[in-house]
């Protein structure tokens, strides 16, 4: 499909781009915002245009806090003696110039730039070959369809438009994407090699922060998609962090031998956060410090730090840094957007694990789910639903662990609901996940139960109570499928992690092995097996 020049002219806002250059002439000091980023090649083709624009930024870099028409014409004579002659020496073009600057309206600059990067993004689709007609076609001769493309175009976003298109390739993707050949088998193929293995130990994922949760879900299996619903203040963000950290950093700090010691998940996992609330540099950089290196993260927020801490600190930042762990901001996600990115992150990285904070319902999942079903009315339930399928997908296609965090509901906090009538959204979420997780604080009824089994707690301090329940209501991998609640004691300032013990529904003591997860290298496979430890 090959694009003209005159057809790409007609994708370019004259009047819009002379909006946004007037504003810059008035308001410089707007080409410092991150929030309207603007490239000289791709949001001014027009010649003219483009000259004006970067004498503005040129000027901009002087800290002038407004651009005349002398300013540009002394630095075009200085700097540029063949723009000069075009925009001075033709006095059509100065009467352009000056009719720029008096029309511009500074509190309009948001709307007008949206749409010169809007139209550029078009621009860039075109030159790549890709038909952009269904979102705005200048060819139309019909004026109720160009009117009602307009109004679309208008109302949209640059996320939206590209969500769009991925949308669309994701689409042709899915239809002729080659099945690995790991998925076809014939029963009894290499039999006897499993056996073998599974006689070797037992098949068990990486290392989790209870080792009763390790022997319950045989830890985080590749494939696995876990769902977790926390109790508001209960550690939805931390708890995903520290998981990360728990299978990704190559050194944590080990409380009982007070050192640094080599994780014992392995050096080399890669891990991704998806966050839609937390920012990822000021609030989760500190976060990661103080569970790496077990200092309460207030101490590091208010500097109270001892000298051994701060030792700590420094070498906890250093083992962070090693770690492969990446960070994103995403609230209005859709599947298409979890898709590409662990995609990305898969072939680029080696993606093993993946924590989502939240899986929730978002206004681009439904525009997605509309658009999949040709217009169909998306209900809550049914889009939930669908994200959870294709987490799962995620998870099963590219052979990595996901962590899954949701609110929960007002009925849990009020009928003490411990089971998947307590996930925030709808109670379709948890219908795809291999591991259902509820964590609240246990209430006093539950403390009264379960104060026989605290006082005859082995080993343990007597004067911790456990302060965190996490109660297991769905487990596909484990051999207990019913309903168990692990009773821990879990410090949220470093999330240090304290097994206590464990009851089923009805708050009885069940026997369940505690049980260590040590990985020589990382996991490349699911049937690679590691070494395990109980007791």
């Amino acid at each position: 499909m090959r694009i003209t020049k005159k057809q790409m002219e007609k994708y370019f806002d004259k009047r819009a781009s002379c909006q946004v250059l007037g504003c810059l002439m008035k308001d410089p000091y707007l080409l410092k915002d991150k929030k309207f980023i603007l490239n000289v090649n791709e949001d001014f083709p027009n010649g003219i245009h483009k000259l004006t624009f970067t004498c503005i930024y040129n000027l901009s870099l002087q800290e002038l806090k407004e651009i005349r028409i002398s300013d540009i014409e002394t630095y075009l004579n200085t700097n540029d003696p063949k723009g000069y002659v075009l925009l001075f020496e033709n006095e059509k073009n100065i009467e352009w110039l000056s009719q720029v600057y008096e029309d511009a309206n500074v509190v309009n600059y948001e709307y007008y730039y949206n749409k010169i990067r809007k139209l550029s993004l078009l621009r860039s689709y075109m030159s790549e070959g890709i038909d952009i007609s269904e979102i705005l076609d200048m060819e139309e001769i019909d004026h109720v369809i160009i009117k009602q493309q307009q109004e679309k175009f208008e109302s949209m976003t640059i996320n939206e438009i590209q969500q769009f298109f991925d949308r669309k390739n994701f689409n042709v993707k899915e239809k002729f994407l080659v099945k690995d050949s790991s998925k076809r088998r014939k029963s009894g193929d290499n039999a006897e090699e499993l056996r073998i293995k599974m006689k070797e130990s037992p098949c068990y994922g990486y290392g989790l922060e209870s080792k009763y949760l390790n022997t319950l879900t045989r830890g985080a299996l590749k494939g696995g998609f876990f769902l977790e619903t926390r109790d508001s203040g209960k550690g939805k963000t931390r708890i995903a962090i520290e998981r990360l950290l728990l299978i990704c950093c190559p050194y944590l700090w080990d409380f009982d031998k007070e050192d640094f010691l080599p994780n014992p998940n392995g050096q080399n996992n890669i891990g991704l956060y998806i966050g839609t609330e937390m920012k990822i540099y000021e609030e989760l950089e500190p976060m990661m410090w103080a569970f790496v290196s077990g200092v309460e993260e207030y101490k590091i927020k208010k500097n109270t730090l001892t000298k051994e801490e701060e030792k700590r600190i420094d070498k906890a930042i250093e083992y962070v840094k090693q770690a492969k762990i990446f960070l994103e901001d995403e609230s209005n996600y859709d599947l298409t957007y979890l898709r590409n990115t662990v995609d990305r992150y898969k072939l680029k990285e080696g993606l093993d694990v993946l924590a989502i904070d939240y899986l929730e319902l978002t206004q681009a999942l439904i525009a997605e789910y509309v658009q999949l079903t040709k217009g169909m009315s998306a209900r809550e339930d049914q889009v939930l639903l669908n994200l959870s399928a294709n987490t799962k997908k995620l998870a099963t296609d590219y052979d990595i662990v996901i962590f899954g965090f949701t609110q929960t509901t007002d009925e849990a906090r009020r009928d003490n609901v411990r089971d998947q009538r307590a996930v925030k959204g709808a109670r379709s979420l948890p219908n795809k996940a291999d591991v259902g997780i509820i964590v609240f604080a246990p209430t006093k009824k539950e403390l009264d139960y379960i104060q026989p089994l605290i006082q005859k707690s082995k080993g343990l301090n007597k004067t911790i109570n456990p302060n965190i329940c996490y109660t297991i209501y769905k487990n596909r991998f484990g051999e207990i499928t019913e309903e168990v609640k692990i009773w821990c004691h879990q410090n949220l300032g470093n999330m240090k992690t304290i097994d206590m013990f464990c009851t089923n529904r009805d708050y009885e003591p069940i026997s369940i092995d505690k049980t260590i997860i040590e990985l020589e290298d990382k996991i490349t496979e699911k049937s690679d097996l590691p070494w395990i430890e109980t007791n």
